[in-house]
């Protein structure tokens, strides 16, 4: 996630060589299924070297290692530069796994993590780029607490249920984002405000993912505690 980092690894070919290697020796020492890259906060200028770096890294595996990629989301909306250049990147790898989530964030508004029309305006745009059974819809299984004024707080299902068992929340289902919120005032009469995803609310973006014959879905992450 450092621009800096990455435009030295990406830009320079002996660097990316290097990686490539080192990453081949531990897939066959460990002999690891497959390889995933995430790679975040790429220079937009630097999305050609990206790009080349997913074909030689994919040359390198073989047919039969396969290698998946995370991109963030974008819809047809969206006017930001941005380094994935998702149909040739579809055309590379054998999976792409689209970050559906973080619509609101730490720093945002308060507000769905991941809201249902937007998902879908994501796999819309993504299945018209990528070929749709290498589309893995990513799902969010986290939430944000924010606190009037303040940063958003990372919550799980765990911690929800602290926080439940400390203060008196509020519990409605947003269905114009088809998200659960939760409202609560704290210790020191501040006003909170929780979003995040429970079964309702994943399941209705699995019902995006077969509408528009995406390959899966992915988690983030499993094991949230």
């Amino acid at each position: 996630m450092d621009p800096n980092a990455l435009h030295t690894l990406l830009s320079v070919p002996q660097n990316r060589a290097r990686f490539i290697n080192n990453m081949l020796e531990i897939v066959k020492r460990d002999n690891y299924d497959g390889v995933d890259i995430d790679f975040e906060f790429i220079n937009p200028k630097d999305g050609i070297y990206f790009t080349l770096f997913l074909k030689e890294l994919k040359n390198a595996l073989g047919p039969n290692i396969p290698l998946s990629v995370a991109v963030f989301s974008r819809t047809s909306n969206d006017k930001w530069a941005t380094p994935y250049e998702y149909q040739k990147i579809g055309q590379i790898v054998d999976k792409v796994i689209v970050m559906a989530y973080d619509y609101s964030y730490p720093t945002s508004k308060p507000g769905p993590v991941a809201p249902l029309w937007w998902v879908e305006q994501v796999a819309q745009y993504m299945s018209q780029n990528i070929p749709p059974n290498k589309v893995m819809l990513g799902l969010p299984t986290y939430g944000y607490d924010w606190a009037t004024g303040g940063r958003g707080t990372t919550v799980t299902a765990p911690r929800l249920a602290s926080t439940k068992a400390q203060y008196k929340l509020t519990e409605k289902f947003d269905y114009n984002h088809m998200s659960p919120q939760y409202t609560y005032y704290d210790n020191w009469g501040n006003y909170h405000q929780i979003w995040m995803e429970n079964e309702q609310s994943l399941n209705e973006k699995l019902k995006v993912a077969e509408k528009y014959g995406l390959g899966g879905i992915s988690f983030w992450r499993i094991g949230n505690g």
